[in-house]
């Protein structure tokens, strides 16, 4: 795993100073730094994602500029460029929600399933 770019972020934890938790971008609510590692992932799946959604909404916007000045495209083809790119952009960006809620779908029923057998 390779970092071009230098980030910097503040964190925190619940319970640390009123100065240190308003002043950074995220507040562990555990009290502690063992989900750290989760954080560095959803971060990492976050940058992943965006690239993957700048290039769906780029290269079909690419082809429609392209096509406009060497394959004569007209208002029709830009505007299907625009709605291809728009639609796979925004489905890209969907697939962690999708993802996660595939994941936890299971849960979800197995703590419905135990909730409902201590009713009956």
């Amino acid at each position: 795993m390779s970092h071009k770019f230098v980030r910097q972020v503040s964190i925190t934890i619940r319970g640390a100073s009123s100065v240190a938790t308003d002043s950074a971008q995220i507040v562990l609510m555990d009290q502690s730094l063992a989900k750290i590692s989760d954080l560095f992932d959803i971060a990492y799946s976050y940058q992943n994602n965006m690239k993957d959604v700048l290039f769906t909404t780029f290269f079909p916007s690419m082809i429609g500029i392209g096509g406009v000045f060497f394959a004569h495209f007209n208002v029709l083809h830009m505007l299907t460029m625009y709605f291809v790119s728009t639609v796979s952009g925004t489905t890209v960006a969907m697939i962690p929600d999708m993802k996660y809620r595939k994941k936890n779908k299971a849960s979800r029923l197995h703590l419905l399933n135990n909730e409902n057998n201590k009713k009956g």
